[in-house]
């Protein structure tokens, strides 16, 4: 028998920090998707069958955050394009950080840099613009949400 609303999520809990500046002005619906870019274990098989466990070092990974085309974020992350652009590095490359106050989720890369220009678009409506940062190390804790009656998982 179900005990009625046990988890809560509200998108305004999640925090968004790129270098200096706090997240505001997300476009509607998905704002922020952060993933690797390769598999942390692959199984290689020799031609007798014998099969292997490949770990990977490597933990590169992609942020894509979209922005209302009116967030003071996008003139932000522009001046940290420009700036790598003109590999001015100390401006270039910032720390990122995410955190889910509704639960565990916490996802962090100490150096990430914004790797091309944001797509523009314009329509009868504000579009949003969506902006892609690369970092060589992505650490990523993907947790569950607190219990609302406890507070715990």
């Amino acid at each position: 028998m179900p005990s009625g609303i046990t988890r809560k999520y509200a998108p305004d809990d999640v925090t968004v920090t790129i270098g200096t500046q706090t997240g505001s002005g997300f476009l509607e619906g998905t704002f922020v998707e952060c993933e690797r870019d390769n598999d942390t274990g692959e199984i290689s098989t020799g031609s007798d069958g014998e099969a292997t466990l490949v770990i990977s070092p490597v933990q590169k990974g992609k942020i894509k955050l979209t922005f209302q085309q009116a967030s003071p974020l996008n003139d932000y992350l522009n001046t940290l394009f420009q700036a790598l652009q003109q590999k001015n590095l100390s401006v270039a490359v910032v720390p990122f950080r995410l955190s889910d106050k509704n639960g565990t989720t916490v996802v962090q890369a100490s150096q990430v840099v914004v790797n091309k220009p944001v797509k523009v678009g314009f329509g009868d409506k504000p579009e949003g613009r969506e902006w892609t940062l690369i970092t060589g190390y992505l650490d990523i804790e993907a947790g569950g949400e607190f219990n609302v009656s406890t507070g715990a998982l």
